[in-house]
């Protein structure tokens, strides 16, 4: 019987401390874990500030970006429906300036910055647009506003970049609706 009581206290303090070193197991957890939340905290929030820090400088270059687009394109039409029949810059250049004449508007070579036809050659039945860059918006104005002497077949549109395009159709389909 001595040795069964002897078990009985032994077994009780083993529950004690049993039950101490889980307490304890549970409080270090629980310190490690808090210490490592603040340290991961004091981490972070550094990258989340540059993160939002970047976020608002993508946006702000976004609109430059948008803006320059706009104005490179600020100056420039687009032919469409000009037959292409010629074989070098020189012979389109012509083809421009008579287009314009037909127009009723007189262009010299130093007012137009660039032209050349949009997209790759490919078969003889679709027909390329010509882009023309003015030196000046004020030659772009003018053309616009003798766009109603364009010669039969032959149009013409403002360049447009595509966010503008999209915006310009979305409009019309409401304006549609």
């Amino acid at each position: 019987m001595g040795n069964e009581g002897m078990s009985k206290e032994m077994l009780q303090l083993f529950q004690l401390m049993k039950m101490e070193l889980e307490k304890q197991t549970t409080t270090i957890t629980q310190n490690v874990t808090d210490t490592l939340m603040r340290t991961i905290d004091d981490k972070i929030q550094p990258l989340l500030e540059e993160n939002k820090h970047l976020k608002s400088e993508v946006q702000t270059l976004n609109r430059k970006v948008k803006y320059l687009e706009e104005m490179n394109k600020k100056n420039n039409i687009i032919l469409h429906g000009v037959k292409e029949t010629e074989n070098n810059y020189a012979e389109l250049f012509n083809i421009i300036t008579d287009i314009l004449q037909k127009m009723n508007v007189k262009i010299e070579r130093y007012e137009i910055n660039k032209y050349y036809r949009l997209g790759k050659k490919q078969d003889e039945s679709k027909i390329r647009p010509i882009l023309i860059s003015f030196t000046s918006y004020q030659r772009k104005a003018e053309i616009m506003k003798n766009i109603a002497k364009m010669p039969p077949k032959i149009f013409l549109t403002e360049d447009f970049s595509k966010e503008k395009l999209e915006l310009r159709k979305y409009r019309q389909q409401q304006l549609k609706e």
